[in-house]
């Protein structure tokens, strides 16, 4: 690239004896590194995530909070709008526990991640909803929460369970 550009700016040195090359060369410069610049993060510009707005939200906790009776206890993982929307307290104390937290808990919970999930699932929530599972070392294990007795009312990302037992 630099070769093309110094033999850019002799070319034009020859053509226009008036400018210095030394602009020439400024000048291929910044249009090359523009250029540069614009191809790798033009696409960013044009990137559409589809993320739910907050009226989706509010109609999901809406729906959510219309299945709860005074006392019943909700599980969020994941999705800590839903509380904060709700205005609910969580069953448990650990909201997120992606890239190895949540094996940390075998050190620090009677029971370790094992006894801490049967703690939950002795609590029996009404509601439970699981969302950023990926980081999870230990996911399948928090979707057994929800494998029997409970069914899913999907609303897109902010999608949660629903006790039917």
């Amino acid at each position: 690239m630099v070769f093309a550009l110094d033999r850019a700016s002799l070319l034009i040195e020859r053509l226009t004896s008036k400018l210095r090359p030394y602009a020439f060369e400024t000048i291929s410069f910044i249009l090359v590194l523009g250029i540069v610049f614009f191809g790798s993060v033009a696409d960013a510009f044009s990137l559409e995530v589809e993320n739910p707005t907050l009226q989706d939200q509010d109609q999901v906790v809406a729906e959510m909070r219309a299945h709860l009776q005074p006392g019943d206890k909700i599980f969020v993982y994941g999705q800590m709008e839903l509380l904060v929307l709700s205005r609910l307290p969580n069953t448990s104390k650990y909201l997120f526990l992606g890239r190895g937290k949540d094996t940390y808990l075998d050190q620090i919970e009677p029971g370790g991640f094992d006894g801490w999930l049967e703690r939950i699932r002795a609590e029996r929530p009404k509601v439970i909803a699981l969302g950023r599972l990926g980081p999870v070392d230990q996911a399948a294990k928090l979707e057994s929460l929800v494998k029997y007795g409970y069914v899913r009312r999907d609303k897109g990302e902010t999608g949660y369970y629903l006790r039917i037992r």
